[in-house]
């Protein structure tokens, strides 16, 4: 996967996210010259490193470790501990130039598996590997962690109106189809032409649910993809700018056979803790009031409540009914 700058332009370096046992590893392919005239393979390495880096530290991921894997080293049987390119782990978020920490380990890959006779600085361009801790994603997120932190966040604006306007789409976009209708989107998203939609549905569709099936937030029940939708939790219409692109926030995961409808109308809502309320407007004894102490009743939400609880809170005041 290539990542895309903050202007929306493919960067033209190649990263993925790998797993091992509980683990998260990003891997950055590594770069190296081509023939006169030529960019060669990875020109863009190092600020795709550094917009990755600073992607990681906006979901407060801390780096447990980062090494050096090239194909070189490997052969060489160097061990792991003579390759890292860390000190210590890193709180990205506390991280104040990610420019500054790119070149950091830039100058450490150079010393590694150096030729003892180079007259000339190392490689700082390498294979390599981080170790990664992410609040929220797991081995099973990898997919989903790899597909956002291709994408600026300027990028990731998610209306509920998109999402529910186009049948999903018949082919998954590529991150360059997406980028191009990106170019497209006009202050107000309601007015992007109808490719842009379809491609913004389906690509947020994979950031959100990355698979063919998925959990609701709300139940925590499984559901194919096709029965889920992206609900914001603050009404996108009282959205400030910012918060309409705080995807990773302000959008959640909710099914259609109840859960949807039941938050948008304010029967249901989430504390700061994560647990479920469930409004005593409900009639006694409907099917809506069976279905939310069925499923609902003294659930938790779905995701992390850091980041969210602002827009819960906003849900609570302004949409959660409460009995007069």
């Amino acid at each position: 996967m290539r990542p895309f700058d903050d202007l929306g332009n493919v960067l033209n370096a190649t990263y993925s996210i790998e797993t091992d046992g509980t683990l998260l590893m990003l891997i950055m392919e590594s770069r190296s010259g081509g023939p006169a005239g030529h960019p060669g393979r990875n020109p863009d390495y190092n600020p795709a490193l550094r917009v990755l880096l600073e992607r990681l530290g906006r979901l407060d991921a801390t780096m447990l470790d980062a090494l050096v894997d090239s194909h070189n080293t490997q052969r060489l049987g160097i061990p792991e501990e003579q390759r890292t390119i860390i000190q210590r782990p890193i709180r990205l978020a506390e991280e104040p130039d990610m420019e500054a920490l790119r070149k950091r380990m830039g100058g450490e890959q150079a010393k590694i598996a150096q030729d003892p006779t180079a007259t000339k600085g190392g490689n700082s361009t390498k294979r390599i590997r981080l170790v990664l801790s992410v609040p929220g994603y797991g081995p099973a997120q990898a997919d989903r962690l790899a597909e956002i932190l291709a994408v600026p966040a300027s990028g990731l604006v998610a209306p509920r109106a998109i999402l529910e306007r186009l049948a999903s789409a018949t082919e998954t976009p590529a991150a360059e189809d997406y980028a191009r209708a990106t170019v497209e989107l006009d202050g107000e998203l309601d007015r992007v032409v109808q490719a842009a939609y379809r491609v913004e549905q389906s690509y947020l569709r994979r950031l959100l649910f990355a698979a063919t099936a998925a959990l609701c937030d709300l139940c925590g029940r499984s559901f194919e993809a096709q029965f889920l939708v992206a609900a914001h939790i603050k009404k996108r219409a009282e959205c400030s700018d910012a918060e309409k692109k705080d995807v990773q926030n302000v959008v959640m995961s909710a099914c259609r056979f109840g859960c949807d409808e039941l938050f948008e109308r304010g029967y249901i809502s989430v504390a700061d803790s994560g647990l479920l309320m469930i409004s005593q407007d409900l009639d006694s004894g409907s099917e809506a009031r069976a279905y939310a102490f069925k499923y609902l009743d003294g659930n938790l939400f779905g995701r992390p409540m850091s980041g969210r609880a602002v827009y819960f809170a906003w849900h609570r005041e302004n949409v959660f009914k409460v009995p007069e």
